[in-house]
């Protein structure tokens, strides 16, 4: 074989070699981007029973099964199914959502970027308003009080909020063998935030 001939072959083997490494990198290390949501954010007087859609950029759902997690406030519990196309998933909350009242949704999970979604409900069906809506929500801020910063995402982990001073912290799969030194640094931002961390749970996922 001549150098030439020898030199196509050697050239088209790296090309073949680096686009296989990038289609690797694709599927298992590049994060996955929430696209767009129906409702879409901000949206009002949605139904109390409301099916939140939210799409993905890709593809993925092994990773869309057993890793998203969806955190709202107000507190409230979540139903949360894929879509057949692998793309997609429903949430639907377990319970009818209180009336008139905002939620945020904070949707995150192991490489799938975090997202925050907010929609207000509609009032009481019957006509009669909720007045204990407003001053619940408000209290809720006063029990969330990192909520405006939540999620709160870096290249290694995510801290999201479970409960009143119940914390956990997904660390992305990679850096599985940084876990102590990730440790120090979520509990340096804790402190920067005002808030002690042995006083409060912080799960590491």
């Amino acid at each position: 074989m001549d150098t030439t001939k020898r030199f196509a072959l050697l050239t088209i083997g790296g090309v073949l070699t680096f686009l296989a490494s990038l289609a690797l990198y694709y599927f298992f290390f590049l994060p996955i981007e929430i696209i767009k949501t129906e409702p879409v954010g901000g949206a009002r007087d949605t139904s109390r029973e409301i099916t939140i859609k939210v799409y993905f950029s890709r593809k993925a759902p092994k990773i869309l099964s057993e890793n998203v997690k969806v955190v709202s406030t107000p507190p409230a519990e979540w139903d949360i199914s894929v879509a057949s196309n692998g793309q997609s998933i429903e949430i639907k909350p377990q319970k009818e959502l209180l009336a008139k009242t905002a939620y945020t949704l904070s949707i995150a999970g192991k490489r799938v970027t975090p997202y925050n979604f907010s929609f207000t409900t509609e009032v009481e069906r019957f006509g009669i308003g909720a007045p204990e809506a407003q001053e619940a929500f408000e209290t809720y801020e006063k029990t969330f009080p990192l909520l405006k910063f939540l999620p709160y995402r870096t290249e290694k982990y995510t801290i999201m909020q479970r409960q009143k001073d119940e914390y956990f912290v997904i660390v992305f799969g990679i850096y599985k063998d940084e876990t102590d030194a990730i440790k120090k640094d979520v509990f340096a931002w804790f402190k920067s935030k005002g808030v002690v961390p042995e006083g409060v749970k912080i799960d590491f996922e």
